[in-house]
C-alpha cells in the first residue's frame, strides 16, 4: 500500500488496463488474507466507485475457515487510489467518512495483502488431489490450466502452450466456453514438474501469468464390491421412448442383459476401443439410473431409453476438471438439470484423544459419535469437489444406507459406525457452497461405507474401506461380466456419491415419465420449465432425518450463536435432507401437492394460493405445508454477484397464522436456504385452525433487482398434508382449475 501511495504521489497510473473490462484476471485482483472473518465489508466496498468484492453477493464468515480470503478486483486506477486514500487514514488513526467504518475493520484483521499469484493457483483442496496424482511409464502427470479469460483467447494460450512446453509438458486438449467465460487447457507434465507447482514457488507453470487455476482431473471415487449372488432380473421389456436423461461417464458394458436396450449410447470421442478393461464404473451407473438398487428394484420400469455419453475410458486413474462455471451456463442457457454427485474423500478421520481399545470398547452410539467428532474436526478439509459447487446443479450427497442384508459380524477391526443414524457417509463430501448455498442440495442413498480402524500415535484413525468382502455394503448395481458368461445375476455392490447421484437421476426420469402420465400438455412445457420443476419436485421430497439430532448433540456449538451455527452444521452433512422417493413420485389422500412453472423478469413477482381443505379445519394435529422454489441463474463470472438472478419466498405471515404453523425448526434457516438457486421451506403445527370454505394459504415469490436482461424460468411445488385425514386430497383438486388425468395413491 506504501508502493501504491508513493506511485500516485508521483503522478503515475499504476494500472495497464485490458480492453476486456468484465474478465477475472489476475493481475487486476487484490487478495486480503484475514485473521477473522468479514460480514459488513460489501457494503463499504460498494462506496468505492469501480471495486468488486468477488462473490461479494452473499459474504458470510464461514467459521470453519480460520484464513478467510476477500479478493477485490480492481478496473481502475481511481478505485485503486481511493482504496489508498483509506489506508493512509487507517494508519493516522483518522475518522473514516460516514459508511466506510468497516473498512477499518478490514485494515486491522490485515494478514497479508498481495496480488493474485502462485499460491492462489493450487487452492489447499487441490493441493492434496496433485499430491496423490500417479505418474505414468513415462514419467508424465496430467493436469488441468484453468487459463486467465480473455475476448481474444489466442495471445492467452499461446502464452499458456508455451509454458507447457518450457516446462517439459506437453498440451494433450483446450476447450473454450464463452458462456462461462472458461478457456483451459489439459496437459501433461512431468512429475518433477508437479513437485514445483506444489511448492507454490516463483517458477514454472504456478508463475505463469496467463495460467489463472492449476487443478487435478476430477478423480471418480467407487468402491465397487464383486459379488456373485444371484439377483432375479424383474425388469420388463426393454424402453422405446426417446431419451429425457442423459449420463456423461465412462464406457459402459451396453450388452450386459440389464442394459441392452435400455441405452442410446454415444461415442463421439471413440473411448470404445480404448476401455479394454472391465467397465465397471459406466455399468454401475447405467444400471443405478435404470433400476436403482438392484436389491428393492423400483416398482416403476422406465419408458425411454436412456442416453449414455462416452466421455472418458476409466483408465487406472482416473479424471475429469472443474466444470463449476460450465454447468451453471449450460443449464441456464439450454434448460438442463445437470445432477452431480458431491465427491468423495477417501482419507482417513483421525482421532488423536481415544485409542484403538477405547474405541472398540464404546458402544454403538458412541462409535458413531466418535466418528462424527473426527469428521466434524477435518470438516474444513472434507469440502464439495468441482464441480459439485454449480449453482444450478443438484448436488447429491451419499445417504449412508442400501436395502442389502446386515452382516451377523463384520471382519476384524472394521465398524459401520453411523449405521441407521440417518448420516451421509464417512466419505461423501461436505458444503457449503458458493455464496453459502445449501450444498449437497440433497443426499440420496450411497451405500454402507464402513471403515477400518488403526491405531495412530496415542489414538486412531478411521479408514473408508476401499475394494472388499460383499459383505460390507453398497447399492447393488449390474457388473461387468466375461462376454461368454454375460448373466444377468452378475451384480456388484457400489458405494459413494456417483452412485447417489446416478441413483436420483433414475428417480428424475420416472418423475418425468408419471408427469407426462398425469398432464397431457407436460412435454409442451419448454426445457428450461421441465428441468426446473424437476429440479423444485426432487429437492421437495427431502428432509432432515434424525441424524439432526446426533449433529447438534455432537459438534454443538453452546455459544451465542448457538442456534445458527448448529443448522449450519447439520446442512454442511445433510443439505436439504434425505429424498423421499414415493413422496416425490406419488400423492396420498392425505397430502395435495401442487406445481406452477413461468418466468419472472428483474424486480417481477407473483402471488401463489394453496387451497387449505376444510377437513383440517379445528383438527388439533400434526399439519404440514411446504414450499420449494427452484430457478436456474445466469452466471456473472468476475462479477460480485455471481447468481444473476436472485428470487426470494417472502414469508407468508398471514397464512402462518391462518394456519397455526410456524417455520419446522428442522431445516435450514430463512437465510441459508436463500444463499442458491432452490428454496425449500417448511411450516409446521399441531394447534387447530380455523379454516373456512375457501382458506387459503397466500405466499410471494419475488426475483431481486440484477442487472440481466433475461427472463428467469422459475418452479414452485408446494404440498399441504395432515396425516389421518383423507380428504386433504380431494378437497384441494376441487378448489384447483388445473385436474391431472391420473393419480396415484400411495398404500398407508
Amino acid at each position: 500500500m506504501q508502493r501504491l501511495a508513493q506511485t500516485f504521489a508521483a503522478d503515475r497510473d499504476p494500472m495497464t488496463l485490458r480492453r476486456d473490462a468484465t474478465g477475472l484476471a489476475p493481475e487486476r485482483l487484490i487478495v486480503f488474507e484475514l485473521t477473522n472473518g468479514l460480514r459488513d465489508f460489501a457494503r463499504a466496498a460498494a462506496l468505492v466507485p469501480g471495486l468488486e468484492i468477488i462473490g461479494a453477493e452473499d459474504l458470510d464468515e464461514d467459521e470453519e475457515d480460520a484464513s478467510p480470503v476477500l479478493y477485490l478486483m480492481i478496473p481502475d486506477a481511481r478505485a485503486l487510489k481511493e482504496m489508498v486514500r483509506l489506508w493512509a487514514l487507517f494508519r493516522a488513526g483518522d475518522v473514516f467518512p460516514r459508511g466506510f467504518a468497516p473498512w477499518r475493520n478490514l485494515f486491522s484483521q490485515l494478514r497479508d495483502l498481495r496480488a493474485w499469484g502462485p499460491r492462489d493457483r493450487v487452492s489447499p483442496e487441490d493441493a492434496v488431489f496433485l499430491a496423490e496424482a500417479s505418474t505414468d511409464v513415462h514419467g508424465m502427470v496430467r493436469i488441468e490450466l484453468e487459463l486467465v479469460y480473455r475476448d481474444d483467447g489466442t495471445t492467452v494460450e499461446a502464452e499458456a502452450r508455451a509454458a507447457v512446453a518450457e516446462v517439459g509438458g506437453h498440451v494433450i486438449s483446450g476447450a473454450r466456453v464463452d458462456g462461462a467465460r472458461y478457456q483451459a487447457l489439459l496437459a501433461e507434465v512431468p512429475a518433477a514438474e508437479l513437485t514445483r507447482i506444489l511448492e507454490r514457488g516463483a517458477a514454472g507453470l504456478v508463475a505463469a501469468e496467463a495460467i489463472m487455476h492449476i487443478r487435478p482431473q476430477s478423480a471418480m471415487h467407487l468402491t465397487l464390491i464383486e459379488q456373485g449372488a444371484a439377483v432375479p432380473d424383474g425388469t420388463a421389456a426393454a424402453p422405446t421412448g426417446d431419451p429425457v436423461v442423459a449420463v456423461f461417464d465412462a464406457v459402459p458394458q451396453a450388452g450386459h442383459p440389464r442394459l441392452a436396450g435400455r441405452l442410446s449410447v454415444d461415442d463421439p470421442f471413440n473411448l470404445e476401443p480404448l476401455a479394454v478393461g472391465r467397465r465397471v464404473h459406466g455399468t454401475a451407473m447405467a444400471s443405478a439410473v435404470l433400476h436403482g438398487d438392484l436389491a428393492v428394484p423400483s416398482p416403476i420400469d422406465l419408458e425411454r431409453r436412456v442416453y449414455f455419453l462416452n466421455v472418458m475410458y476409466a483408465p487406472p486413474t482416473a479424471d475429469g476438471s472443474g466444470w463449476g462455471r460450465v454447468l451453471d451456463h449450460l443449464a441456464h442457457e439450454h434448460g438442463l438439470l445437470f445432477v452431480v454427485s458431491a465427491g468423495n474423500h477417501m482419507g482417513d478421520l483421525e482421532n488423536a484423544a481415544t485409542d484403538v481399545l477405547a474405541f472398540e470398547a464404546l458402544d454403538e452410539p458412541g462409535k458413531a459419535r466418535s466418528a462424527l467428532q473426527s469428521s466434524g474436526a477435518m470438516m474444513a478439509h472434507r469440502r464439495l469437489l468441482s464441480p459439485a459447487e454449480s449453482m444450478n446443479a443438484l448436488t447429491v450427497g451419499a445417504l449412508h444406507s442400501d436395502a442389502s442384508a446386515a452382516p451377523p459380524a463384520l471382519p476384524a477391526s472394521t465398524f459401520d459406525p453411523w449405521r441407521d443414524t440417518g448420516l451421509c457417509t464417512v466419505s461423501s463430501a461436505l458444503g457449503p457452497g458458493l455464496g453459502n448455498a445449501v450444498k449437497p442440495d440433497v443426499l440420496a442413498p450411497g451405500g454402507r461405507h464402513v471403515v477400518r480402524l488403526l491405531p495412530a500415535g496415542a489414538g486412531h484413525r478411521l479408514s473408508p474401506v476401499g475394494i472388499g468382502s460383499p459383505l460390507l455394503g453398497g447399492v447393488t448395481v449390474a457388473s461387468p461380466s466375461a462376454a461368454a458368461a454375460m448373466m444377468p445375476n452378475q451384480v456388484g455392490r457400489s458405494v459413494g456419491t456417483s452412485v447417489a447421484a446416478a441413483t436420483l437421476t433414475g428417480l428424475a426420469a420416472r418423475l418425468h415419465e408419471v408427469l407426462e402420465a398425469c398432464y397431457a400438455d407436460f412435454t409442451q412445457l419448454s426445457s428450461r420449465r421441465r428441468a426446473v420443476l424437476l429440479k423444485a419436485l426432487l429437492v421437495h421430497g427431502a428432509r432432515w432425518s434424525a441424524a439432526r439430532d446426533l449433529i447438534i448433540e455432537v459438534l454443538g456449538p453452546a455459544d451465542g450463536r448457538q442456534h445458527v451455527r448448529q443448522k449450519d452444521n447439520v446442512r454442511r452433512y445433510l443439505g436439504y435432507g434425505a429424498v423421499d422417493a414415493d413422496a416425490v413420485l406419488a400423492c396420498a389422500e392425505d397430502r395435495a401437492t401442487l406445481w406452477s412453472v413461468g418466468e419472472l423478469g428483474s424486480e417481477q413477482g407473483h402471488a401463489f394460493s394453496v387451497p387449505l381443505p376444510a377437513a383440517m379445519s379445528a383438527r388439533a394435529q400434526a399439519h404440514e405445508i411446504s414450499i420449494t422454489v427452484a430457478w436456474f441463474a445466469p452466471p456473472r463470472v468476475g462479477a460480485a454477484a455471481y447468481r444473476g438472478a436472485r428470487l426470494r419466498l417472502v414469508n407468508p405471515e398471514t397464512g402462518v397464522e391462518l394456519f397455526a404453523v410456524a417455520p419446522d425448526k428442522a431445516q435450514p434457516d430463512d437465510n441459508q436456504a436463500h444463499g442458491g438457486t432452490v428454496i425449500h421451506r417448511r411450516w409446521v403445527g399441531d394447534r387447530a385452525a380455523a379454516l373456512g370454505e375457501a382458506s387459503a394459504f397466500v405466499f410471494n415469490v419475488q426475483r431481486e433487482p440484477d442487472n440481466s436482461g433475461d427472463d428467469v424460468a422459475f418452479a414452485v411445488v408446494a404440498t399441504v398434508t395432515m396425516p389421518g385425514v383423507a380428504e386433504v386430497y380431494t378437497q384441494v383438486l376441487n378448489r384447483v382449475a388445473v385436474k391431472p388425468r391420473t393419480r396415484v395413491v400411495v398404500a398407508r
